[in-house]
């Protein structure tokens, strides 16, 4: 064992001193420890004020928890497992035991059914008389957290009357970027043919706060469409001339680097325009001539491409 006490220069009679101890000594589960301490005025009188005895007791170890991994990915699952002790006694014991679901993770499997209320989890199990190890498996998803984060889990416990909370992780769980296109994963656009539509992919996320992301579009399928900058962030799309409705879909994906996002979609409805013919003409007869009707075939409801084109 090892100490250290750290004093003012002078202390005044009856006035209260604090006092620092490091142990650097390694604490079985279940054991009381007993040292002391000597205290002095000086160097030359380490002790003659007198002898502090200490005691140190650590409680038996009922609860041991754990993950099985440090890393993680946007998407993988994470296993948390919390080990309860077997029961050596003759008398059950009943375990409380509690923690916390991280923001974003959700619950793939329990295996003992805990009770969920918000985002804090319990359980209690019951520990028969003489019985082995119990193992609660806590399998986590973590698709939704899209953002870098540490993760860490506060497992608190009630056995017997004695309480105690353990900490683990710290799990780094390394997040992906988000596409989006004018805010969402999937976006649907009208507009008429020859028109300009404008996307934005502005609102994509990156999983840390000093990435840089690059953006490519892409035209996948429907006709043929300009886009006037496939790496920026911001684009206009200039549609075509089109005989008749028609759906163009255009992709968005972003990177920071070192992972690419899933890509955005935005569908874009052309609509033809409908072009209205002229006034059939109209002939008189008189003198009792017969008249000639002239008939005009395909003028309405057929699209003329040289007024479309001068329109």
């Amino acid at each position: 064992m090892s100490s250290t006490a750290y004093f003012s220069t002078q202390v005044d009679a009856n006035e209260d001193e604090g006092l620092v101890l490091n142990w650097d000594k390694e604490l079985k589960p279940d054991t009381l420890y007993i040292t002391a301490l000597e205290i002095g005025t000086g160097p030359d009188a380490a002790d003659n004020i007198g002898l502090m005895p200490i005691e140190l007791y650590r409680n038996a170890t009922y609860v041991t928890s754990s993950v099985d991994s440090e890393l993680l990915n946007t998407g993988d699952m994470l296993t948390l497992s919390i080990e309860l002790a077997a029961n050596t006694s003759d008398e059950a014991m009943t375990f409380d035991i509690q923690t916390r679901i991280p923001e974003g993770l959700s619950i793939e499997n329990d295996s003992h059914m805990g009770t969920l209320d918000g985002q804090m989890l319990s359980w209690q199990v019951t520990q028969a008389a003489n019985s082995e190890i119990q193992n609660i498996i806590l399998v986590l998803n973590t698709a939704e957290q899209v953002m870098s984060k540490t993760l860490s889990f506060d497992v608190a416990h009630t056995v017997n009357s004695a309480s105690l909370t353990e900490t683990v992780g710290p799990v780094m769980l390394e997040g992906i970027p988000v596409a989006l296109i004018n805010g969402n994963s999937s976006v649907n656009v009208s507009a008429e043919e020859q028109t300009v539509v404008s996307l934005s992919a502005t609102d994509s996320t990156a999983p840390n706060a000093d990435d840089v992301l690059t953006y490519s579009w892409a035209h996948v399928s429907g006709p043929a469409i300009t886009i006037d900058d496939t790496t920026a962030v911001d684009i206009n799309v200039t549609l075509p001339d089109v005989d008749a409705n028609s759906s163009a879909v255009v992709e968005l994906t972003v990177s920071n680097g070192t992972k690419t996002a899933t890509v955005a979609t935005a569908t874009i409805a052309i609509t033809a325009k409908v072009v209205t013919p002229d006034p059939e003409p109209t002939s008189d007869s008189s003198g009792g001539a017969m008249g000639l009707s002239v008939l005009l075939l395909g003028l309405l409801g057929i699209r003329r491409r040289s007024q479309k084109s001068s329109s």
